[in-house]
Order: C-alpha cells, then sequence, then structure tokens
C-alpha cells in the first residue's frame, strides 16, 4: 500500500504577495524570460512600482496643498498686518497735521505775548521816564530858593 501525501504549495501569487520590490527582482533573476512566472512577476513589479509613485506623488500632492494652505493663510495675515500698518500710518499722519497746526499757533501766541511783553516794557521805561521829568519840574518850582546859584560863590561859614 502506497500512501500519498499531498502537499499543496502555495501559489506564485500567494508566495509573491508580501514581496518588497528587491525580492521580486531576485525572483525575477531565478525565471527564465518568456515563462508564465517571471511574466507574472514583471508585471506585479510594474503594479507595485506604480503604486509605490502613486503614494509618493500622492504624499507630495498632500504636502503640496498644506505649504499652499500655510502661504495663503501668511499672506492672509500680512496682509491684515499691512492694512493695519497703513491706517495706523494714515491715523499718524493725520495727528501730526493736527500736531504740527497746534505748534504753529502756539508760535504765534507766543511771539505774539513777547511783542505784548516788549512793548510793555517799553511802555513803563518811558513812563518811567516821564515822571521822574515830571517830578524833577514839580521840584524846581517848589524849591528853587534851596538851590544855589550856579556861579556865586558858596555862602559864608559862621565864626565862633
Amino acid at each position: 500500500m502506497t500512501l500519498l501525501i499531498s502537499v499543496e504549495m502555495p501559489s506564485l501569487q500567494e508566495q509573491c504577495r508580501g514581496y518588497t520590490i528587491d525580492q521580486l527582482l531576485q525572483a525575477m533573476e531565478a525565471n527564465a524570460p518568456g515563462t508564465t512566472n517571471r511574466l507574472y512577476l514583471e508585471s506585479l513589479l510594474s503594479v507595485r512600482t506604480a503604486e509605490m509613485v502613486n503614494r509618493q506623488l500622492s504624499e507630495r500632492a498632500r504636502v503640496t496643498v498644506e505649504s499652499a494652505a500655510l502661504i495663503r493663510e501668511s499672506i492672509g495675515n500680512l496682509t491684515k498686518a499691512l492694512q493695519q500698518s497703513s491706517t495706523n500710518l494714515e491715523a499718524a499722519s493725520k495727528q501730526s497735521v493736527k500736531l504740527g497746526r497746534r505748534l504753529n499757533l502756539l508760535t504765534v501766541v507766543l511771539v505774539t505775548a513777547a511783542l505784548i511783553s516788549a512793548a510793555a516794557t517799553a511802555f513803563y521805561a518811558w513812563e518811567t521816564k516821564r515822571l521822574v521829568e515830571l517830578t524833577e519840574q514839580q521840584l524846581q518850582r517848589t524849591q528853587p530858593a534851596l538851590q544855589p546859584p550856579r556861579n556865586s560863590p558858596p555862602p559864608p561859614t559862621p565864626k565862633h
């Protein structure tokens, strides 16, 4: 009696399902060109390569979209900041014009006050001089006898 044990070998498709690209290349080299196994391995290698390229392109596209979104957000933030700076600059410019006008007005007021003060001082000096002259004239009228004549000899001194 002969007992036959049948061991089922996994198919090539089942064996190669988890192979890396390097393992597929090695399996291809082990099979002769033109054989069914070689053709299957070449097709599988093409599919795996296409899948890898597709994943890489998808990842690049995802990263590019994320980068574009970040750039768009950054440009939006910079635009807002630039608009705010422009608004602040306009306000500062208007404020500067107002302050310039006020400074010019203050300068005019100070110059006017200085001119009035100078005029008042001149008037006070003139009035003081006039009062001194008037006082001298009054003194000369009220006390002419007390003043010695201008070209006469001095009065004699009494002897004891």
